[in-house]
């Protein structure tokens, strides 16, 4: 038995519906889907996918208010009814035709995470190139070289939890950083004792933002990974760009990143 829960905002879950709808029809347990959208800002896409939901008997809980990404992915923990999770972004879409059962097999030790992995299709998208081109050269690790570290190599878009782990373990938000889900809650597993292990299971990542909205939230991710550096240092400091910053530090080149902007 498996709760499947996915956070959304400002995205059509068609595809990534009627694909679970589909796979969970092939097997013989009880699956529940949760979908949460965290206060969408286009209204008519909300009755859109509520109208998808309703076709397919899943449950799509609406915020009353923007909570932020560790906000939603908390509360989707407390409205699963099962003990193993899966999380998924929304704007995924398994690669896998047999992608739930490859999870349903893994459900026996509660004392390990399992990350599945993403993958960026072939075909070169007609906006949003340079996300595509990022994310295909930095994110797309082969399993054995995201086993090398995973704890910082951890992502939240698809991976299998026992509910035990976030029980003492939330997902934190730290306001004065950009992002660092993922970062921090690699570390804070790793911090009580709980493997991560990657596997082949992955999921094709399909929401590519403009250039300019990428180029932005390059800018604030580099920000916030320094500062995650400069208080837990002992930890992060193997990562590539916390290596880049510390070679500027040692030239005193440092305050030149911190002042570079990206905005265009």
């Amino acid at each position: 038995m498996i709760s499947i829960l996915v956070p959304v905002y400002n995205w059509n879950i068609r595809d990534l519906a009627e694909e679970l709808n589909r796979q969970i029809s092939e097997l013989e347990t009880e699956i529940e889907v949760i979908f949460y959208d965290d206060f969408s800002s286009n209204k008519s896409l909300v009755e859109c996918n509520q109208s998808i939901i309703n076709q397919f008997g899943f449950t799509y809980y609406i915020s009353d208010e923007n909570k932020g990404i560790a906000d939603a992915l908390n509360f989707l923990f407390t409205l699963a009814k099962y003990d193993w999770l899966i999380y998924l972004d929304a704007d995924v879409l398994p690669v896998k035709e047999f992608f739930l059962k490859e999870y349903l097999q893994l459900t026996r030790n509660k004392k390990e995470v399992f990350c599945g992995g993403l993958l960026y299709q072939d075909e070169e998208p007609s906006e949003g190139i340079l996300r595509w081109k990022y994310g295909r050269k930095y994110e797309v690790q082969a399993t054995e070289e995201a086993n090398e570290n995973p704890y910082l190599n951890f992502k939240t878009c698809n991976f299998l939890i026992h509910k035990s782990v976030l029980q003492k373990n939330k997902f934190k938000s730290d306001k004065k950083l950009y992002g660092g889900i993922d970062t921090l809650f690699g570390l804070s597993l790793k911090n009580i004792d709980v493997n991560v292990l990657f596997i082949e299971n992955r999921v094709y990542h399909l929401g590519l933002e403009s250039n300019k909205c990428f180029l932005n939230k390059t800018n604030l991710a580099i920000e916030s990974m320094i500062r995650l550096y400069e208080n837990q240092d002992n930890i992060i400091d193997n990562t590539r760009l916390v290596e880049f910053y510390l070679k500027l530090k040692k030239y005193k080149l440092d305050s030149i990143q911190k002042n570079k902007t990206f905005y265009v």
